[in-house]
């Protein structure tokens, strides 16, 4: 993806509806999290891939509220949040746990579409220390917020250019053997002798003879063998695409069981690993592989992030032939434009159910790092939709894809979990799911509880 760069008002108004009326992650939440101390906070100003929002000692103001327009506008998710506060004190009466709701307050205010993202990692640290209240007051206080390595979400700006993350999935194809088989001799046996007729009739008729009889009149035939055939099998094989296996582990454990002929997948420029491994698995499997229907979406090409349901970018393809198929993949990787994280995963869904409307669940590889964007238009969605997840850290599975499951029945498969049967639940209920505990509010409402 892109870093492309929004306004503030633009990024808070995409996000504005399902934010303000309900955060995934609450104040009161976060306000539970385990504390670590340390003497003093290392800050690194050298890490690009941290912005820092400073706080005065003491206080909720901040002087940088600049640096909300740069956290608003970027492409990269954030992996993690440090929240790093002072327990040094001069007055007994100081609430120190104000304090911090006040700046989470401020924080959201301010990066709401923060509060709606429950795969960010928050560590709170206290400096705790012997300093003075004046070398107190000249350590860092504030939120350090952590992106995730840009090369996987730089796009064409970044390391690896559309281009480079193609010639990457090319190459590890190149290296994917599919199995094959020949006919191989397994035994030769030569056959008795055998001697000729002397009546022309008899050799006509096929007849011979294992005895000479007598004098020189039977002559004798050239050897024959016996020959025995075998087949012999070379078995498929690959060399995993990174740590993350998911789509080829997956596949291989329940594409006979979901016996579903339809992936829908995101080709943004974080997932081409995970577009290697789709190509992968119906290169080994060839015809033996029940997928043949393919929509590979980009978020509206070059133009992205575009309106709700009408964004584009998505492309369907019916092939068996896994270079047909990786053209169409390639071609819509050129396409795409980047664009912020969250992406028409659901638009994309609808509009693979035009192209081949006898499918009766979807598969949809999907990253986790960039949610649903268009989860507004998702009760549409009305076949079970088995979710592939990628990029999951820590077990944690965005709440957007959870809901999806929940709304169409399907399931959700990560690297460390299957989760196969997605219950039923009424308004009120609890359930764990990606190591979270979660309250079921009602339908499309989710809350992250202790």
């Amino acid at each position: 993806m892109i870093k492309i760069k929004y306004s503030f008002f633009v990024v808070l108004m995409t996000f504005a509806a399902p934010l303000f009326s309900q955060d995934v992650v609450s104040v009161d939440y976060l306000m539970e999290s385990d504390v670590r101390q340390v003497n003093v906070y290392d800050v690194d100003d050298s890490d690009t891939n941290l912005l820092f929002i400073p706080f005065d000692y003491s206080s909720s103001k901040t002087e940088t509220t600049d640096l909300f327009d740069s956290l608003a506008s970027s492409s990269c998710p954030i992996e993690k949040i440090d929240f790093v506060y002072t327990q040094y004190k001069v007055s007994e009466d100081f609430d120190q746990a104000n304090l911090n709701r006040k700046r989470l307050e401020v924080l959201r205010k301010h990066a709401p579409f923060i509060f709606d993202n429950n795969v960010i990692d928050w560590h709170f640290y206290e400096q705790i220390n012997n300093l003075s209240l004046e070398e107190n007051k000249k350590l860092f206080h504030g939120f350090v917020i952590h992106y995730l390595h840009n090369s996987a979400y730089a796009g064409n700006n970044g390391p690896m250019s559309t281009e480079d993350e193609i010639k990457a999935i090319e190459n590890y194809l190149d290296s994917v053997r599919i199995s094959s088989s020949k006919r191989v001799v397994d035994k030769i046996t030569e056959c008795e002798t055998r001697y000729s007729p002397i009546l022309r009739r008899k050799r006509e008729k096929g007849i011979y003879y294992s005895k000479k009889f007598f004098g020189i009149w039977r002559k004798e035939l050239p050897a024959t063998y016996d020959t025995t055939w075998s087949e012999s099998i070379i078995p498929g094989s690959y060399t995993p695409f990174g740590t993350d296996t998911v789509v080829i582990k997956t596949l291989r454990s329940y594409e006979d069981k979901w016996n579903c002929n339809y992936v829908v997948e995101d080709v943004t420029g974080s997932m081409y690993p995970y577009i290697a491994q789709t190509l992968a698995w119906k290169k080994l499997k060839m015809d033996s592989s029940v997928l043949e229907h393919f929509v590979f979406f980009n978020d509206g090409d070059n133009r992205p992030d575009g309106p709700i349901g009408k964004s584009g970018g998505a492309y369907y393809i019916q092939s068996h032939d896994f270079e047909e198929i990786g053209n169409k993949s390639k071609e819509v990787m050129r396409k795409g434009f980047g664009g912020g994280a969250p992406e028409n995963n659901i638009e994309a869904t609808l509009f693979a159910g035009k192209q081949f409307k006898e499918s009766e669940t979807f598969i949809l590889i999907a990253d986790n790092y960039a949610p649903i964007r268009d989860m507004s238009i998702s009760d549409k969605v009305e076949k079970p939709t088995h979710i592939i997840l990628c990029g999951v850290r820590n077990g944690k599975i965005h709440h957007s894809y959870i809901k999806l499951a929940l709304q169409t029945g399907g399931s959700i498969h990560t690297i460390e979990e299957d989760i196969d049967d997605v219950q039923q639940l009424k308004a009120g209920d609890t359930f764990e799911m990606g190591g979270q505990k979660w309250k079921y509010l009602s339908r499309g409402h989710i809350v992250l509880i202790k």
